[in-house]
């Protein structure tokens, strides 16, 4: 008879970082689809990533655009 792995994950804390790490992933995948969803029923627009809507956002002038977050945003659209 086979043995069944060890699901104890304390023994390796690689692993225990891995699920941790995917878990974490997934999550910020989820919210960021979250956040499309709603950016296009209030803006009546189309997104499908997060830095879209806020490429938007600077170009709209909705949030400052001198801003060192949107200052970012704008120069990783030109690179």
């Amino acid at each position: 008879m086979p043995l069944l792995p060890n699901l104890d994950l304390k023994n390796d804390p690689s692993e225990l970082t891995e699920l941790v790490q995917t878990y974490k992933q997934e999550v910020t995948e989820a919210a960021c689809e979250l956040i499309c969803d709603w950016a296009q029923k209030i803006l009546k627009r189309s997104f499908d990533t997060v830095v879209e809507i806020a490429r938007y956002l600077i170009q709209e002038h909705i949030v400052n655009p001198r801003c060192s977050q949107a200052k970012l945003v704008t120069s990783a659209a030109l690179a």
